[in-house]
């Protein structure tokens, strides 16, 4: 996977919390558990350093991330570190970037190559300072839509892709993108239509939104399972029904024919738009 290393000393960090709304506007989301079986094979990688979040109030996240640092506690190549979410303004907030930004600098001195998978802007003091004062190299892993135009600013100001490169992981055009999406890339789980319509949206729409996909996640809404639903049989007339995705497939009639924990992702999601 990461064959393309030149030198040994390799660390990777992870910003998880970054990563995750990215899932939303490629349409799939990360195996974690794939992606971590893979690094464990990879002999030019010397550690790897994972952050995320998760809320309290959400038992399967809060269990999810228990049973990952569970997992891995006893594996010294890897660090996992998750914080609880926390109300800001009325959103939930898990930037960890403060936390990786102190991490990295502990490792500076362990590894000459950084893999980086994230696209917040706010790494891009610490990469630069890597680069040119500490002549390491920083490979960025995240997704277009995701990135900061100011670690696009930094490729173009360093101006050699043999010491800092930034990777679109939902990309096909290279290699080592079209390797690593082989690796990471779980089941289909949203579809870009659908994040167009919902930040399109008011903030009271979205509460209706968040309220319907609320009510079939405790089974109020429950209905037969059916491939398609004809768009006159739907209560309320409202244009999110008459989505459709890439397969003319209505989008409303997808979202119930996911699992819980997809539907509570999209709930997590709308929640950010508030």
């Amino acid at each position: 996977m990461f064959t393309w290393i030149t030198k040994w000393k390799t660390m990777i960090f992870i910003d998880y919390s970054n990563l995750f709304f990215s899932q939303y506007s490629m349409g799939w989301r990360f195996n974690l558990d794939k992606f971590f079986e893979a690094i464990e094979k990879e002999s030019k990688i010397n550690k790897t350093l994972f952050f995320g979040a998760y809320s309290d109030e959400k038992p399967s996240q809060k269990n999810w991330a228990l049973k990952l640092q569970e997992k891995y506690k006893n594996k010294d190549a890897f660090y996992i570190y998750f914080k609880v979410l926390r109300k800001k303004w009325g959103k939930n907030k898990g930037n960890v970037d403060t936390e990786m930004g102190y991490y990295i600098s502990e490792e500076t001195n362990n590894f000459d190559t950084m893999i980086l998978f994230s696209g917040d802007g706010d790494f891009c003091p610490i990469i630069k300072d890597l680069v040119i004062n500490k002549k390491k190299k920083v490979f960025l892993f995240s997704t277009a839509k995701h990135t900061g135009a100011e670690l696009y600013e930094l490729e173009r100001e360093i101006d050699a892709a043999s010491l800092y490169k930034i990777f679109d992981i939902n990309s096909n055009k290279e290699d080592i993108t079209r390797n690593l999406k082989s690796i990471i890339r779980w089941s289909l789980v949203l579809f870009p239509e659908l994040m167009a319509h919902y930040k399109s949206l008011g903030t009271k729409d979205i509460q209706k939104k968040i309220q319907y996909i609320d009510d079939l996640i405790q089974g109020s809404l429950l209905a037969p399972q059916r491939h398609l639903i004809k768009v006159d049989e739907q209560v309320p007339q409202d244009p999110f029904f008459k989505l459709k995705n890439s397969n003319q497939e209505y989008i409303y009639a997808i979202i119930k024919k996911r699992k819980k924990e997809d539907k509570e992702r999209i709930v997590f999601y709308l929640k950010t738009l508030i």
